[in-house]
């Protein structure tokens, strides 16, 4: 569950009626692919650990903070296999607040363009500028070009030494896949269809609605019983094994898999749902 701040509830609330109102012909930005993932965990070393054991990948310790007006806190910045996006941060939980999704960013050929888009339609904008709420109150972050690595120097923090001698699980290739949570998946789809343009959408099973952003795949899907809002799945993709040696690693490793024979799923710390995806 996402915990907000009494200007952001003021902010989300007064854009709900105004996202109705976006037409298709306003500018849009086109998407070259998810720049990265945020998430506030329990434990963001514990967090960090569980991740790089598994998958391995490139780590930037930062002390960082998600909007300029939020006290810094501890961050994990781990990018999975060779490509340069997505990749995941690992934000240390304040006391104010619930571990769960901080925010999903974007890469956008015209931050400018989509940015007054918005703003001429009464949805609002969180300084400086760059950031807004879906359709689902998710933060939203537009990106001109991937951001991996580009954390100040001055920001950043030396990695653990139980880091050394560490060794992954699985070659891992890439984060693959994220799936989100929605109230209304056809609003959801609508809006990020009127905010992006020309989005590859596909149709999945039980309500669900794939985007296609570059070579990463964001699910929207419908929430089940009393669920709120927020991430459902983090999918990795891994080379060199099948689903069932994987199943057999991850016991190894004292996880405990689930899902049927076609899919491994298992949790992190904070109880989110990784898929492996066998390449």
């Amino acid at each position: 569950m996402a915990v907000f701040t009494r200007r952001e509830l003021v902010s989300t609330f007064a854009g709900l009626a105004a996202r109705g109102a976006l037409r298709a012909d306003d500018a849009k930005a086109l998407v070259s692919g998810v720049d990265h993932l945020k998430l506030r965990v329990a434990n963001s070393g514990a967090s960090m650990m569980f991740y790089y054991g598994l998958f391995g990948g490139e780590i930037i310790a930062a002390h960082n903070s998600t909007l300029p007006d939020t006290p810094l806190v501890n961050e994990f910045f781990l990018k999975i296999g060779a490509p340069r996006f997505p990749y995941l941060v690992f934000a240390q939980v304040r006391a104010d607040e619930l571990p769960g999704l901080d925010h999903i960013s974007f890469l956008v050929s015209d931050s400018v363009a989509i940015r007054s888009s918005l703003e001429h339609h009464g949805v609002p904008l969180m300084e400086p500028g760059q950031w807004f709420r879906d359709a689902d109150s998710t933060l939203v972050e537009l990106m001109p070009s991937p951001t991996f690595g580009i954390q100040a120097q001055s920001s950043r923090l030396a990695l653990p030494m139980n880091l050394r001698g560490l060794r992954p699980a699985f070659d891992a290739a890439a984060v693959t896949r994220f799936c989100l949570r929605s109230h209304d998946v056809a609003r959801s789809v609508d809006f990020l269809r009127k905010v992006f343009a020309k989005p590859s959408i596909s149709a999945l099973a039980n309500g669900a609605q794939a985007f296609l952003f570059g070579h990463t795949v964001l699910e929207i899907r419908p929430i089940a019983g009393m669920q709120n809002p927020g991430l459902e799945r983090i999918g990795v993709g891994i080379h060199g094994v099948t689903l069932k040696q994987a199943r057999r690693i991850l016991e190894q490793r004292g996880i405990q898999p689930r899902g049927s024979k076609d899919e491994v799923l298992f949790r992190d710390p904070d109880g989110n749902e990784l898929q492996l995806i066998a390449l």
